[in-house]
């Protein structure tokens, strides 16, 4: 239900060029090292690409497990690598639901500035 709501959010959104939700099927992936050090593999939920031209690897989370911070490490070394490689910007977010649904976002944008600017730590809840 949250990931159906962001990708609606995605295509309302007027700085968004294009998404697409990413089925484990599609094989995209990222590997990351789990607690107990075995190699394990990360699917993430969506990929957009703004208008600004950057990347984005856009993780929904509706609750968080112990895993979450290593796999949020993961991406955003794997964002830091692809960046280099291509000289396209890509960039990592994960997106918690209570702060989504608290925050009603008009744009990506938006949405991103609430997530890094500490502004979501003072929503309601």
């Amino acid at each position: 239900e949250f990931e159906s709501a962001f990708a609606q959010f995605l295509q309302k959104s007027s700085d968004i060029a294009s998404f697409a939700k990413l089925p484990e099927s599609f094989g995209f992936n990222i590997e990351y090292t789990d607690t107990r050090t075995n190699i394990r593999h990360y699917y993430p939920d969506f990929v957009a690409k703004a208008k600004s031209g950057v990347f984005w690897i856009l993780e929904t989370k509706g609750r968080e497990d112990v895993e979450v911070k290593l796999k949020d490490e993961a991406a955003i070394y794997w964002c830091e690598k692809a960046t280099a490689l291509t000289g396209d910007q890509w960039s990592y977010a994960k997106v918690p639901q209570k702060i989504f649904e608290d925050l009603h976002p008009d744009s990506l944008e938006e949405l991103i500035h609430a997530l890094t600017s500490g502004f979501a730590e003072l929503l309601p809840g």
